[in-house]
């Protein structure tokens, strides 16, 4: 059973790019739990012994605390080692596997990120991702668990406003991140899609109709904590897409497209606290959110006035 999860990390800042990610996952027989194939090597947070296994969680949660970067990377970097054969060695590379907002073109609002010319790993132990990329594929392979792809798009905060101006709504603003994800990974031929639902919206026929013109919306189930529908493909395919209230407590392929969302946006929000640090002595990076994000606009405006840089370039409008 091939399952794509998709999530997203950047919702609710006001700083820095919104990313999505998907994970198209193959595991050996239907409603197999991939916790259970990889549990030598992968758990959820709180499981033990941590410091010993890749944490595969909803990323706020094994962000968190002193090594929470740590973490995050050698989840994201040995998936990707699993995915491509070898992690990312630097910021370029890894922005060079994005399916959008990855290119110098994309990026040239944001100084600070063209080129994203620093090394990979940011905080955790370059021989630590190296083991657990090869224990990783090991346990996989010996589980006959594939990760068929890795899906990645960024919208920085100039698309994501030019986005809220053509919409005029930050929820479909989302919802077509989630689509340009999840049209990459429909090459797979999943048999079900699952994704992370956010926000108050419990409706997704006609928005998925729109997505897709041609093809056929059957709404299965909608109920505040879950909406399932069967997608009929113009081609003769289909697939049953899922909107899962807390999708990353429920779906394996969800919480790790949660952790890869994350990682790739905190790869980002480094490059642009880099930037800035380098600029303004004794700035204090910030994550983006509303109040520290309106503490870092104060203490760097001058800055970006000297520089030319346009607030849009790292502000969204919402």
């Amino acid at each position: 059973m091939i399952q794509l999860g998709i999530d997203e990390a950047g919702l609710g800042p006001i700083l820095g790019p919104l990313v999505t990610a998907g994970v198209a996952l193959e595991t050996p027989g239907r409603g197999r739990d991939p916790f259970a194939l990889l549990e030598r090597v992968v758990a959820r947070k709180g499981k033990k012994p941590r410091e010993t296994r890749i944490l595969v969680d909803d990323s706020k949660r094994v962000f968190s605390g002193k090594k929470g970067l740590a973490h995050l990377e050698r989840t994201a970097l040995a998936f990707m080692a699993l995915a491509w054969g070898s992690p990312p060695a630097t910021g370029e590379e890894l922005a060079g596997r994005l399916l959008s907002g990855g290119s110098p073109k994309e990026r040239s609002s944001c100084p600070w990120l063209s080129p994203l010319d620093f090394s990979l790993p940011l905080a955790a132990s370059p021989d630590k991702v190296e083991l657990d990329s090869w224990l990783l594929a090991k346990a996989a392979r010996e589980a006959g668990l594939r990760l068929h792809a890795l899906y990645l798009a960024a919208l920085h905060p100039k698309e994501f406003n030019a986005s809220i101006d053509r919409t005029g709504n930050k929820s479909l603003t989302h919802f077509e991140t989630f689509v340009r994800v999840l049209k990459a990974g429909l090459e797979h031929h999943p048999s079900r899609v699952v994704l992370d639902r956010a926000g108050g919206r419990i409706h997704y026929a006609l928005p998925l109709a729109r997505a897709f013109p041609g093809a056929g919306v059957v709404s299965r189930e909608e109920t505040p904590a879950r909406q399932r529908y069967l997608l009929r493909l113009p081609q003769g395919s289909q697939v049953e897409i899922w909107f899962q209230e807390k999708g990353e407590s429920h779906f394996f392929s969800i919480a790790l497209a949660s952790c890869l969302a994350k990682y790739v946006r905190e790869v980002f929000m480094e490059a642009m606290n880099r930037w800035f640090q380098e600029r303004v002595p004794g700035l204090r990076p910030t994550r983006g959110y509303f109040v520290d994000g309106r503490r870092f606009l104060r203490e760097v405006r001058e800055v970006a006035l000297k520089e030319k840089v346009e607030e849009e370039a790292f502000l969204r409008k919402r």
